[in-house]
């Protein structure tokens, strides 16, 4: 089985999709770092696994969510998974922060539209469209340069 934040995993869904009450779920992780990324998207999933009668157990972690002691430490990696998450998001907000600070614009440059071609092809009686489909941009770019750039 392979889980990803994202829950886009193929052997997840496989998992899921075939099992019945009283099914033990058993996993093997090659690289133990993985199994604190994989704790928070299966800590979502022990609901859903409780939910069908599935029980969990990892012998690479030593998890086994068919005892107290496996469900309390299976809780405890994904908080410390949810609290690394929460860290480098704020890391990320507080670098984002600082560089706004600094003047440094954040996120995709802006594309450069031709307002004067987009103003010539206007006159020409051509439609936002086909302005859009011959300058290569969105329609919605068009009418911002227009509106922006006076009729």
């Amino acid at each position: 089985m392979w889980a990803s934040a994202e829950r886009s995993a193929t052997g997840l869904s496989s998992m899921l999709s075939s099992g019945t009450p009283g099914n033990d779920c058993l996993t093997w992780c090659w690289s133990g770092s993985s199994t604190a990324l994989l704790a928070l998207s299966l800590i979502e999933s022990l609901d859903e696994f409780s939910s069908l009668g599935i029980d969990f157990i990892s012998y690479t972690e030593g998890v086994d969510t068919t005892t107290p002691t496996g469900q309390l430490l299976f809780h405890i990696v994904g908080a410390v998974a949810q609290f690394e998450r929460d860290l480098i998001a704020e890391r990320v907000r507080a670098g984002m922060a600082h560089a706004r600070a600094m003047g440094k614009r954040i996120g995709r440059p802006r594309a450069k539209v031709d307002l004067e071609a987009v103003r010539n092809l206007r006159t020409q009686g051509k439609s936002l469209r086909a302005i859009a489909m011959t300058l290569d941009i969105p329609v919605s770019r068009v009418r911002r340069a227009l509106v922006r750039g006076g009729p």
